[in-house]
């Protein structure tokens, strides 16, 4: 057997390795980065409803004390 092939193969096996371990970091940051912005688009969403939600809930109120049964 030759050792020289032996350690091309080994050497092929850890550059591969290494470069879809890089490339898994990378699609795993980019991942994290959208997922930060989606999770930032419904917290701001989440927001302008709960605020259009207690507008609705005073007119309601506002509405009850005008017109009391």
């Amino acid at each position: 057997m030759d050792w020289g092939t032996v350690l091309s193969l080994a050497g092929l096996f850890v550059v591969g390795f290494g470069y879809l371990a890089r490339q898994m970091n990378h699609m795993d940051d980019r991942l994290s980065k959208r997922m930060d912005r989606l999770d930032d688009n419904l917290s701001q969403r989440m927001d302008r409803l709960e605020a259009k939600f207690d507008q609705l809930t005073e007119r309601y109120i506002t509405h009850l004390e005008h017109h009391p049964r």
